[in-house]
């Protein structure tokens, strides 16, 4: 028969019962399974799960909360007897858990003795236990030994930990454990008088990441979170993903940031460590921080864009982001933010934990996704193998005593051909680290040596303008279709085959700089975009997506020749069904392009109306086109020459402004100022949000992205229904304005 304990038990005197109770306790586990080998844990937990006023007041529903949290924690079954009710039984498959006896912890919360028995194949070891135990929040195991059948009643070693004061670690390792003097039952010491452990050594770094990488940390300090599972991810940080890190300036640097609406805790040595040590020092002193208003992964992505001025010239950066919770509209507010982040060479992986994570939503991101329930050392595991997976370099490694091979030079070719239409072909080439530099001097070579010989370059019969194109950067000899001769086509191909390589490929400055190049088309001159490209990457090809109608309307042709076989075929179809696929540059290829340069395409009749943007190209890369019904309104210059402007707009919403206020300043903003505007990509772009004292609300969805200034005008309409924010704060609007 089970001895009971009474429903509260002190340390001061239950100390000998609880010995007792013990024993008595192990001898029915092993009776009641005399016939199975099992293995027995008795264990000691601090918990701030409930208070002792709340165990004093039922113990029976106290006793019953605790052991049902345990056994979910285990993966048993709670069995529960306490203060005359009858016995309850959650049903699972797993160990019975029993709570023998709770008592109050003098530095806050309670402590609990428990107990639980294994079929002995089944019995996880004391390490495991421990771990599974400590993924409840806010609950430390101090004390745990076993038995099993056949065993001393007693156990003949006992584990304990260093005592918690302060921070609780959930991961113990099982060199931290200190083993107490064996003892017979019941003079075994409590235990009070178990020798004291030595406090916890912070995890030893092992050989690290086969990565050398620098990593954005975005932790996740939100009420959707909540407090525990904030004190969980920075524990989970620091003991099972970042152990695994070799933290120093040759291998692994890391930067981190707790997030929130309201703000942001940063690190102290973004990206500046000089050892594991430094690194936990840091991040620890985000245990118990208050959490910063409401999840906002827009807000997120964006504050990991600030560090970019610390990391490491040359080394791939990969964010890594905690998030608790998803929403159609923020997720939708985070694309351009994402794709701006990949874009500029990062990489981003999402770790949605719990039910309230939609990880389908966040495949908008384009990013790694991770989902999980538990932040355990599983789940560091994925993130890890995330981390090298995306961090890869993408380009071909020359080695350090390579020089760029000198090419046999092509002589102009004396007899060229013919098109059978009149066009202007701006032919855009690849010119990014995913092509080795033989590989960009055979594309540029093809088209000198192959395609362009097929045409008879002049004012009156075709015209080109050749580019290589990178990452918000293209090179070029020439801005308008004014070669006089084949031969000056060939000299400045030349020159861009000798020109050094762009950094990250980009698909949008390709299509940004043919649509500036409308201007400059020839009457009665088919025109077209001839782009070559050897990948497809998502976000890459959604930046450029929207100005592809800028480049089909009638007497224009969009020609996409890709190269390889690192390109994804379905997404290129979506920009042009005109489509050329090809892994070797012949005479073949070149027929073939030349043949559907003129095909079902004819010059737009003269009285059509077609967009034609009014300045020249720039280093931006651009997202719609304007239209002949902009309105027309006065462009910046300087010596009387336009130039572009991205203007961010912040309107006071806070308290102090009331709502007629906030009001009028939305009417001011469009009946008066940006009326005054031609807003598109080629000439003024816009931002506008409202902010208070902390929070900044209604991000514009199209921001720096609007085609016309209607757009802007239906996202200053939707900014007129939102709420008033709290106090007024100039430093909060620049402090969002210099994340833009």
């Amino acid at each position: 028969m089970l001895i009971r304990p009474k429903p509260i038990l002190t340390y001061s005197s239950g100390v000998l019962a609880i010995a007792f109770l013990i024993a008595g306790l192990c001898q029915t586990f092993l009776n009641r399974n005399r016939d199975n080998e099992v293995t027995t844990f008795y264990f000691t937990v601090h918990t701030r799960m409930l208070s002792y006023e709340e165990v004093e007041a039922d113990y029976g529903t106290a006793a019953a909360r605790l052991q049902a949290e345990f056994s979910k924690a285990l993966g048993g079954r709670a069995t529960t007897s306490g203060n005359g009710r009858r016995k309850r039984e959650t049903k699972t498959d797993g160990p019975k858990v029993t709570v023998i006896g709770i008592s109050d912890n003098d530095s806050d919360g309670i402590s609990v003795l428990s107990g639980v028995a294994y079929p002995r194949p089944t019995a996880p070891s004391k390490y495991e236990f421990t771990q599974r135990i400590s993924i409840i929040p806010n609950t430390v195991v101090v004390q745990i030994f076993s038995a099993g059948h056949g065993d001393p009643a007693v156990p003949t070693e006992t584990f304990c930990f260093p005592t918690v004061t302060g921070t609780p670690s959930t991961t113990r390792t099982p060199d931290e454990l200190t083993s107490c003097p064996s003892c017979p039952v019941p003079e075994c010491p409590p235990q009070t008088s178990c020798p004291p452990c030595s406090s916890s050594p912070l995890p030893t770094a092992s050989s690290g990441l086969p990565c050398k990488v620098d990593i954005g940390l975005i932790l996740s300090a939100t009420r959707e979170a909540g407090q525990a599972n904030f004190n969980k991810e920075v524990e989970f940080v620091h003991h099972d993903l970042a152990s695994k890190w070799s933290i120093n300036p040759e291998a692994t640097e890391v930067n981190f940031i707790a997030y929130g609406s309201a703000g942001f805790y940063p690190s102290d040595h973004g990206y500046e460590y000089p050892n594991n040590t430094a690194f936990y020092e840091d991040i620890d002193k985000l245990y118990d921080r208050r959490l910063l208003a409401r999840e906002s992964i827009q807000i997120a992505i964006k504050d990991a864009a600030m560090d970019k001025e610390k990391r490491r010239e040359g080394v791939k950066h990969v964010v890594v982001l905690f998030v608790y919770h998803t929403s159609q509209e923020d997720v939708d507010s985070a694309v351009g933010g994402a794709n701006d982040v990949i874009a500029d060479g990062s990489s981003l992986i999402f770790i949605g934990v719990g039910p309230l994570v939609d990880l389908e939503m966040l495949n908008a991101l384009h990013g790694f996704i991770i989902g999980t329930d538990v932040l355990d050392d599983i789940t560091a595991e994925k993130i890890n193998t995330a981390i090298c997976a995306t961090a890869s370099p993408p380009t071909f490694q020359y080695p350090s005593d390579w020089s760029r091979p000198t090419l046999a030079t092509t002589t102009l070719a004396t007899n060229f051909g013919h098109l059978p239409c009149q066009a202007d072909i701006v032919i855009a080439m690849e010119k990014s680290h995913v092509l080795r530099y033989e590989e960009f001097d055979e594309e540029v070579l093809f088209v000198r040596d192959k395609v362009v010989p097929h045409w008879t370059i002049s004012i009156n019969e075709t015209q080109v303008l050749p580019f290589g194109y990178g990452r918000k950067d293209f090179s070029w000899y020439r801005n308008d279709f004014t070669y006089p001769n084949n031969g000056e086509v060939f000299t400045d191909l030349t020159k861009i085959k000798e020109e050094e390589l762009f950094s990250n490929p980009d698909f949008g400055m390709a299509i940004s700089v043919a649509a500036n190049m409308l201007t400059k088309v020839r009457p009665n001159s088919v025109f077209v975009t001839l782009a070559f490209t050897y990948t497809s990457a998502l976000p890459d090809a959604w930046l450029a997506y929207a100005q592809l109608p800028f480049l089909k309307e009638p007497g224009r042709k969009f020609v996409i020749v890709a190269i390889g076989n690192n390109y994804n075929e379905t997404v290129l179809r979506e920009f042009s069904s005109n489509l050329i696929k090809a892994t070797e540059y012949t005479d073949a290829l070149a027929d073939q392009i030349s043949e559907e340069l003129c095909k079902d395409v004819s010059p737009p009749p003269p009285s059509s109306t077609l967009s034609t943007p009014s300045t020249t190209p720039t280093t931006s890369v651009t997202t719609e086109s304007s239209t002949s019904e902009q309105p027309q309104g006065p462009m910046c210059t300087s010596n009387g020459v336009p130039y572009k402007v991205d203007i961010s707009l912040y309107v006071g919403a806070s308290l102090e402004a009331e709502w007629n206020s906030f009001q009028e300043q939305l009417e001011f903003i469009h009946h008066r100022l940006a009326s005054n505007w031609s807003i598109n990509p080629l000439t003024t772009e816009v931002e506008i949000a409202a902010y208070g004292e902390y929070l900044k609300t209604g991000f514009s969805p199209s921001a720096y992205k609007y085609a016309r200034n209607e757009d802007f005008y239906n996202d200053i309409d939707s900014l007129s229904t939102s709420k008033l924010l709290d106090g007024e704060s100039l430093s909060t609007a620049l402090m969002y304005a210099s994340f833009d």
